[in-house]
């Protein structure tokens, strides 16, 4: 086996969740091992080993990967599981990680030597240490997870493993992918590499719960909580967070590693459950504005899951000791002066009441101007809006994208029309390296000052899982506002599949919450969002994915490939508060932007506005000519048999249909004059499969759109 996922190790990896549980509900998690709040996950329904194939093959070798022993419950989130996700015991675990400064491969031997008296039914090597699972013959519903824990931990006490795995939500390596070290695992083992996780064994016998808890008796992992500790008041309230988040901004403590760093993560957990924050909105809130930035080494989200668990499990005294239910502020509907923020600890300050109260049809009538859309790009885009480009592969999407991006960051205009200047934040998630070049050739071609705020985030995030990234835009884009002292006005995100984490883009609940967190992005930045995405396999269908993203769209633009003399077009697909724009058409210019360090040369293009008049004049051979003649003949738009059949009577006027066509008349032979006619410009083909030439669309504008014949 190499060191590098292969397909076969992808099919090995489901396979593995085939037979450790063939009838259940399967939760896989990609964790970044650098950029530890990048965690993905997945919840598949029974027998969906395509869509686990998918996800696995997705992330293999980029991230870590892990698995839930235990069964999810159905139609739990896609994320990483807490307890209350879990619906069935599958298997006791355990995790045998080596101590820092060992020999790996020693400490890995010495592992499955203290477990061959154990007999487990699986024992993996994790591409680190050495995890095993008892499984139980039959899945045992999990009303109280205590029992289990307590197994768990009783195995940790028998054989030395990692006391942090016995939570029932815990995660385990899936094997046959690929274990990234951890800054966490590299300090404790510096020359550890990226190494592929393994079967050692999986013919174990499997157990009944008695037998289990008569060889490893259980410990008691956590008192249960008396209840006088229940919660008294309602938890998670914005008022709540605020002072929670303030909390972790402004005075919680940080956390050293060999400085009592554990216990400090403890209290700090324990601060939040006194604020009225429930566990997992305590961990995500210290994974956003307390892990990167007070402690040091950053936990693993899983690490600190673990520590949260332990503090709101192991505290004294009852929730909301800082926060009692007549401090917090009403919570109101409607539109009013925005809530002061209130000091830590202290009853907010009296405010405004807001109200609820709807507008009367005059009132509703008269705001459709006072409240009428400001363009940002004249005709095309509208500031606030929500928009996608779309276009198959290669098309020049991106080239179109990163020109309208660099028009509004300089206040140039774009294609004659005027646009609104202001920064501008293109998140790069698809391109590598290529974006920067990109970058190059923009600014040589159309000497685009180096002051110009166009920021370039080249980072893959994930806007489906879960809020994380949509904030850590939003709170980069603030950020740049104050920096550049400009307004935001838009913010590309390049593209929709790369930013979509474990979704899956044709369901209509994972692309509505991707849609969810787009509108999150605007609505707090108050910036434009542009997303460029794919086409399917069939062009002719528009734009991949389910159609709740185009109807929560305000602009979609199309991208239609060009080739060496034909243009490329932008098409209107939607506008919902524009009138539709004309086709624009453009080419790609290659432009050198200098040499590598071995004297290569270095290129990349930039988009070339074009007229039509510049392809009109393109020369058709005499064949062609003829053939497009035949269609201004005929009734149009016209069916592909019907031009076909006007031609073959011009050539013959004594053809039939049904009798033997002219020489010269071949389908072959039409199809490559047709498609020499359409490269020209001079056909276009309509989405209903008809044809019409440009100048009788121009000739019948007003009722003979693409867009009116196709409806």
């Amino acid at each position: 086996m190499t060191d590098t996922p292969t397909e076969l190790e992808t099919h090995e990896a489901v396979e593995f969740l085939r037979g450790f549980d063939p009838n259940g509900w399967h939760n896989i998690v990609a964790m970044d091992a650098l950029e530890k709040r990048l965690v993905t996950g997945r919840t598949f329904e029974p027998g969906d080993y395509d869509g686990m194939f998918r996800f696995v093959d997705q992330w293999n070798g980029k991230r870590n990967l892990y698995f839930s022993p235990n069964e999810p419950r159905p139609g739990a989130p896609h994320a990483k599981l807490s307890k209350a996700d879990i619906a069935a015991a599958r298997a006791v675990h355990a995790d045998f990680d080596p101590d820092a400064g060992a020999d790996l491969a020693k400490a890995r031997l010495d592992a499955i030597a203290r477990l061959a008296e154990a007999d487990p039914s699986i024992v993996l090597d994790s591409g680190g240490g050495i995890q095993a699972f008892w499984k139980f013959a039959e899945k045992i519903p999990l009303d109280d997870p205590q029992w289990l824990e307590a197994l768990n931990a009783a195995v940790r006490e028998r054989f030395g493993g990692d006391p942090a795995v016995k939570n029932v939500d815990r995660v385990m390596r899936l094997p046959y992918t690929l274990n990234i070290p951890t800054d966490t695992k590299l300090k404790k083992h510096p020359d550890r590499r990226p190494r592929l996780a393994a079967v050692i064994s999986a013919n174990g016998p499997t157990c009944d719960r008695p037998t289990l808890e008569s060889r490893f008796p259980p410990v008691q992992t956590s008192r249960p909580t008396p209840k006088s500790e229940q919660p008294l008041v309602e938890l998670d309230t914005p008022s709540a967070l605020r002072l929670a988040k303030e909390y972790l901004i402004e005075r919680a403590p940080e956390a050293i590693e060999g400085a009592g760093g554990d216990q400090t993560t403890f209290a700090v957990a324990c601060g939040l459950r006194d604020y009225a924050v429930s566990e997992p909105m305590a961990l995500e809130l210290m994974l956003d504005h307390w892990n990167e930035q007070k402690a040091s080494p950053p936990w693993a989200p899983d690490e600190l899951a673990e520590k949260v668990s332990n503090a709101y499990q192991y505290a004294s005294g009852g929730f909301g000791n800082k926060r009692a239910d007549a401090e917090m502020p009403p919570i109101d509907l409607g539109e009013g002066e925005p809530e002061a923020e209130a000091p830590s600890e202290a009853k907010p300050a009296e405010k405004k009441q807001r109200t609820f109260r709807a507008l009367s049809f005059k009132e509703a009538a008269e705001q459709a101007i006072a409240r009428n859309a400001e363009p940002l790009i004249e005709d095309i885009l509208d500031r606030g809006s929500c928009s996608v480009i779309f276009g198959p592969s290669n098309s020049g999407k991106t080239f179109v994208a990163l020109d309208m991006a660099a028009a509004i960051a300089t206040g140039r205009p774009w294609n004659d029309r005027d646009v609104e200047q202001g920064a501008v934040l293109y998140i790069a998630a698809e391109g590598g390296g290529a974006i920067t070049k990109r970058f190059a050739a923009l600014k040589r071609q159309r000497h685009v000052p180096d002051i110009t705020p166009l920021m370039l985030a080249p980072f893959s995030v994930d806007l489906f899982s879960n809020d994380h990234d949509a904030r850590r835009i939003i709170k980069e884009s603030k950020r740049l506002e104050q920096e550049l002292a400009a307004p935001l006005r838009l913010i590309v995100i390049d593209t929709l599949a790369r930013t979509m984490g474990g979704g899956d883009e044709n369901s209509g609940q994972d692309m509505g919450a991707y849609v969810r967190h787009l509108d999150m992005i605007r609505e707090q930045t108050k910036a434009a969002v542009l997303v460029v995405h794919h086409t399917g396999k069939d062009q002719a269908r528009g734009m991949r994915g389910h159609s709740s993203l185009m109807a929560a769209l305000d602009t979609a633009i199309q991208v239609e490939r060009g080739e060496r003399t034909k243009p490329g077009l932008l098409k209107c697909s939607k506008q919902r508060d524009m009138e539709p724009f004309d086709d624009i058409r453009f080419m790609l210019e290659r432009v050198p932007i200098g040499q590598d360090k071995k004297g290569k040369d270095l290129a990349s293009c930039v988009v070339r506005w074009v007229d039509q008049s510049e392809f009109d004049a393109v020369p058709l051979t005499t064949a062609s000519e003829a053939y497009l003649e035949a269609l201004r003949t005929i009734e149009q738009p016209a069916s592909l048999e019907a031009w076909d059949a006007a031609y073959r009577r011009a050539v013959d006027p004594n053809w039939r249909e049904g009798s033997e066509v002219p020489n010269g008349c071949s389908t072959v032979n039409l199809r490559r004059r047709r498609q020499e006619i359409i490269e020209a410009g001079h056909v276009e083909k309509l989405p209903t499969g008809l044809f019409r030439t440009r100048a009788w669309a121009a000739a019948n504008e007003n009722d003979a759109s693409p867009r009116s014949l196709s409806a």
